[in-house]
């Protein structure tokens, strides 16, 4: 499940005494398994009317803090915080954060046997949650840096972030990008150069392999299992799943990722914006001079291209043009905190992003869920079914793709229904879009469960299941993955 809210965003309306004089910056954080992420929140000194655009920065690869510096390199270059700080300057907020074992989060990292990738995602996915969740935020964009654009990605489809900005982005896949690395580096040894190449034959079919003592360092038996699901993703596969704004941002002295990385992930979205910026390197300074560079990963008072907060600005800007479509959201502090939950079934990637009612002493069943009429389980925007891959509930087909879930609730019958049109208000259907409606099996719960919650899980032998629980009751429906 997503993370729940560990600072509770204040009760404001469209504008208040929350706006400073000069940008503010405050802690936040979330409540996660195994710890606790923290951050930074920046608000801009001068905001319009209304509620302001946030963008939220996901960190690249290795141990690097919300501010963009690395515990393995000597000194800071804050780039994070440079980038932010300009942003704020035109009006823009932002959240950044340490990760999962890094500077302040440090305390929620799990052991490397437990990690997998899609831990990073959820949490970015939940980092978009605690965002909409705050009534002060109009439009929520998502940009990912290095190995974080990667994470944003999967993260801004999963939460349905409204653009998504890849910064120094690559095309690839994981797996391929350490072939490429292997290679010139095994050339003279044959033999491990064809272990290496088995290895990672293996852990992209989601096997562990034996390595030789030369390689075990690299893969060992505690790392296998998150590159296995490091491995499944190939970014531009999945940015070409994208169904919102994107811009795409490369230097063009980045000695860690090509322009060509980012040409190739513009030729799988070709709709996407591409912005090559001359002379900047992999932290975003203006560098041209090669013998230059790792000294800028450590310079702070270096400023970073100004063509960057500015080319993000406009993309952030362009959601909220005259004649766009914004899509409904409360205009007040929400009743039901919108969440997100992820799920990974034979190779196949869901979310399910949705609010979550209280039941706050009330009778649910055939009360205030009615049993005479269709129900969308959650509340206020629609609750949103992502999947990768076509999936089967019997003998209905889903395609991949986005859908809306209702259900058709009754005493002793309850159904599923998968609905085409996405983006309305909860109280809003249109039955002549269904695509289909699935029986669900009720099951009673050992304890009351307070808040409407959904869980996507595979089960053994195969398959999937759609759990939906509240109150009392734990509807189930399952599903294979189709190929």
């Amino acid at each position: 499940m997503a993370a729940a809210l560990a600072a509770a965003p204040p009760m404001v309306g469209a504008r208040s005494a929350a706006w400073q004089a000069t940008p503010a910056a405050s802690e936040v954080a979330l409540d996660v398994p195994g710890g606790r992420i923290e951050g930074t929140l920046l608000l801009p000194a001068k905001a319009a009317a209304g509620k302001v655009p946030v963008v939220l920065i996901v960190a690249g690869s290795g141990p690097t803090d919300r501010d963009g510096n690395s515990a393995g390199l000597p000194g800071q270059n804050n780039c994070y915080r440079l980038l932010a700080e300009a942003l704020a300057a035109d009006g823009i907020a932002t959240v950044r954060y340490d990760k999962r074992g890094v500077a302040r989060s440090k305390v929620a990292s799990l052991k490397e046997t437990d990690l997998r990738f899609e831990t990073y995602v959820q949490d970015a996915a939940s980092w978009v949650s605690f965002l909409r969740n705050d009534a002060r935020f109009g439009t929520i964009t998502v940009g990912g840096h290095s190995e974080g654009s990667l994470i944003g990605m999967l993260a801004a489809r999963a939460a349905r972030a409204d653009a998504f900005v890849s910064i120094a982005g690559v095309a690839h896949g994981a797996a391929d990008l350490l072939r490429d690395q292997l290679r010139p580096k095994l050339t003279a040894a044959p033999e491990l150069l064809a272990a290496s190449e088995e290895i990672l034959t293996a852990l992209q079919a989601g096997k562990t392999a034996e390595a030789p003592p030369a390689l075990a360092a690299l893969f060992r038996p505690s790392v296998q299992p998150y590159l296995i699901s490091w491995f499944k993703y190939v970014p531009s596969v999945e940015l070409a799943r994208l169904t919102i704004p994107i811009l795409i941002i490369q230097g063009t002295t980045d000695i860690q990722v090509t322009v060509a990385e980012a040409k190739a992930l513009q030729a799988a979205k070709p709709e996407a914006r591409l912005f090559i910026a001359g002379g900047m390197n992999h932290v975003l300074k203006s560098v041209s001079d090669p013998a230059k560079q790792l000294a800028s990963y450590s310079d702070p008072a270096l400023p970073i291209d100004p063509d960057v907060p500015q080319t993000i600005g406009e993309c952030v800007r362009a959601l909220e043009a005259p004649g766009r479509t914004q899509p409904r959201r409360p205009t007040t502090q929400r009743a039901s905190l919108r969440d997100t939950v992820l799920g990974d079934v034979d190779g196949a990637h869901f979310a399910i992003e949705y609010g979550r009612p209280s039941k706050r002493g009330r009778v649910i069943w055939g009360n205030l869920v009615s049993f005479s009429r269709w129900w969308m389980p959650g509340a206020d925007e629609a609750t949103t079914l992502t999947t990768s891959a076509p999936i089967a509930f019997g003998e209905l087909v889903v395609p991949a793709g986005e859908y809306t879930l209702y259900t058709a609730p009754g005493e002793k019958e309850f159904a599923l229904i998968i609905n085409r049109e996405t983006g309305q208000y909860h109280t809003v259907y249109n039955a002549q879009l269904d695509l289909g409606r699935i029986p669900m099996a009720m099951n009673k719960t050992a304890e009351t469960v307070e808040k409407v919650t959904f869980a996507i899980e595979p089960r053994p032998g195969g398959g999937g299941v759609i759990k939906l629980s509240w109150d009392d009751r734990e509807y189930v429906a399952a599903f294979a993955v189709r190929r």
